[in-house]
């Protein structure tokens, strides 16, 4: 029934495996959302959790609506968790918080196979986020309205744009907790009024621009 759904609350959502919606309406309530699998979202509407809502797969938006709300999306795969891949063309998040824990001797990778928006802040604390360059060497841009920072984790390549384009101050810092900490994409600056303003030292390096 496509008038009917889910209805979250205030108390914790866990989700052991795969999430899938095709249809309907799911909301998300005001309690953390826990999916320790896959999400994939077809058709229908979903309403994101005005709290946390982590995902440990894979994240694919296909068809339908997803509405972020307010609240913080967090990409948490554990240690060996292959590549996480991120499919949202078009798609506007709150807060995101990449989280992948940096690990030696796992592969722990998240792939942007489509540009999407974050209207809030955007936090990397991960250790491997890399946009893998596609077949068709198509550029890959995360637009960002709030601001940036960077703590753990090797942030994309020369195919991946991290591009400020709110209307407010927006700031970057970069301050390694763990791990690495290296910023290796294209930065852009694309503003129609003030200033993104450095508040820590940052490094961007040789493969990366600004």
């Amino acid at each position: 029934d496509p008038g009917a759904g889910f209805a979250g609350s205030s108390f914790t959502l866990t989700v052991n495996g795969p999430f899938s919606q095709a249809g309907g309406t799911y909301n998300g309530g005001t309690g953390t959302n826990d999916f320790n699998g896959s999400v994939t979202i077809s058709g229908g509407t979903f309403n994101a959790t005005s709290s946390t809502m982590s995902v440990a797969g894979s994240f694919n938006v296909t068809s339908g609506d997803f509405v972020p709300g307010t609240g913080l999306l967090i990409f948490d795969g554990g240690n060996g968790a292959g590549t996480i891949v991120v499919n949202a063309a078009g798609e506007t998040f709150n807060n995101v918080t990449f989280a992948t824990p940096f690990c030696s001797s796992c592969l722990n990778r998240v792939t942007l196979t489509s540009s999407f928006t974050v209207a809030g802040n955007l936090v990397i604390n991960a250790g491997e986020f890399d946009e893998l360059v596609q077949a068709d060497g198509t550029m890959r841009t995360i637009s960002l309205l709030w601001n940036f920072t960077h703590t753990m984790g090797v942030f994309g390549n020369s195919t991946f744009n991290l591009e400020f384009s709110g209307g407010a101050s927006q700031t970057i810092s970069q301050v390694q907790t763990a791990g690495v900490t290296t910023f290796s994409s294209q930065m852009r600056v694309n503003k129609s009024a003030n200033f993104v303003t450095l508040v820590t030292n940052f490094t961007i390096s040789s493969t990366g621009s600004l």
